[in-house]
């Protein structure tokens, strides 16, 4: 019955919708972002061992095609028009960017980055399930 009711109230346009992201959020993010991005790199331009496995995975021809294919959907999925099947489609790609980002710093031995990566986008993206 519940999901009955749930189709019910999708279809009649009831369903609860996330509101969009305020422009402050959307600073907030770039900047939190940006400084996010120089601390890692940072982190691994001063590391020998962090800077060859980074070296090593972006002069890897099998990596860098799979990259770009893995690109290529990710676009291609997040261009996607908002109806219900789409934005599921939007949030699962979202969460394997996500994950993708954290095999990659895994690779790098970068243990707390992972952490502050989710956190960035859980808050400022409202990336959720």
């Amino acid at each position: 019955m519940a999901s009955y009711q749930s189709q019910s109230q999708h279809e009649n346009g009831l369903e609860k919708k996330k509101a969009p992201i305020s422009n402050s959020r959307k600073y907030g993010f770039i900047i939190s972002a940006a400084v996010y991005s120089v601390i890692t790199l940072a982190i691994v331009y001063r590391n020998q061992e962090k800077r060859r496995v980074f070296l090593n995975l972006i002069t890897n021809k099998s990596f860098l095609m799979g990259m770009f294919v893995t690109i290529c959907f990710i676009v291609y999925s997040l261009s996607l028009g908002n109806d219900v099947e789409n934005e599921r489609i939007k949030t699962a790609t979202k969460h394997a960017t996500i994950a993708l980002l954290i095999a990659i710093m895994a690779a790098l031995d970068l243990e707390i980055a992972p952490f502050w990566l989710v956190w960035l986008t859980s808050y400022y993206l409202d990336v959720s399930g």
